[in-house]
């Protein structure tokens, strides 16, 4: 299983630290955005069935794309080689599939 664990898990202890949705940095959310974009392009209708085909529990990916947790970097390398785009297109919010720019 992949370990997208939410911020506020350390070594699958939960902490105090709740990550609000204003908290959320705007590099999650482009990335959020970028992670749609692609789940539509590839025919993956929610975040459930993203989350059954990375392997990841359905709980923190919808929360991580409804931008109420961060992705990180791990995160980040795991979706870009999963819809085989680069890490640098989803973190800027590049022209995926050169059809629709994310980022202003």
């Amino acid at each position: 299983m992949v370990d997208m664990t939410a911020p506020g898990r350390r070594n699958g202890r939960k902490t105090n630290r709740k990550v609000e949705r204003s908290q959320v940095s705007d590099l999650s959310n482009t990335v959020a955005l970028a992670v749609w974009y692609l789940m539509r392009k590839n025919g993956i209708t929610s975040g459930n069935q993203l989350a059954a085909e990375l392997d990841v529990p359905q709980a923190t990916i919808n929360r991580k794309l409804n931008g109420r947790g961060e992705f990180d970097l791990g995160d980040i390398a795991i979706l870009a080689e999963f819809f085989d785009v680069s890490a640098v297109e989803l973190i800027a919010g590049a022209r995926l599939g050169g059809q629709v720019t994310l980022a202003p």
